[in-house]
């Protein structure tokens, strides 16, 4: 349940439409979003907040923090739990390694997910970031065998 709640959360982020004031103020100013790739990768939501998008950057690096912290948290679990269980050859210590060493490997796999979705949103909040709707015209045209194409043109 916990999982599904995570994977919802994540989603979500990626849907969620930035402030129109803001848009309208930054219209024109053009990212790279080869630097959004680059500040994704290192921190997570370092794209969004390139990009002009603090809210989206803001909770992915929250949930990449908490995912990363429970990761360490388990990783030092599992550890102290194989130390104990090396000392005392308990299966109880053994059962207690395995089950963290399992969650390590669970909140790693999600903060994984969440960085490459951050990644991806952060590119592509960087390459729309000079996008506008004025920019875009729909122009009709008719095939020689009589269908009409529509096709849509950005100006740049």
């Amino acid at each position: 349940m916990k999982k599904c709640l995570l994977l919802f959360l994540i989603l979500l982020m990626t849907l969620l439409p930035g402030e129109a004031q803001e848009e309208q103020e930054k219209r024109g100013e053009s990212k790279s979003a080869l630097t959004a790739l680059a500040l994704g990768t290192v921190i997570p939501g370092g794209g969004d907040f390139y990009a002009g998008k603090p809210l989206k950057g803001f909770i992915y690096f929250a949930i990449g923090a908490f995912l990363g912290y429970q990761t360490y948290h388990y990783w030092r679990e599992s550890d102290k739990a194989y130390e104990l269980y090396e000392r005392t050859g308990g299966e109880n210590d053994y059962s207690r390694y395995e089950t963290a060493y399992d969650r390590t490997q669970q909140y790693l796999y999600f903060y994984l997910i969440n960085l490459a979705v951050s990644v991806l949103d952060g590119v592509v909040e960087a390459s729309l970031s000079d996008w506008s709707v004025e920019n875009v015209h729909i122009e009709q045209a008719r095939t020689e065998d009589g269908r009409t194409v529509l096709s849509l043109k950005k100006e740049f």
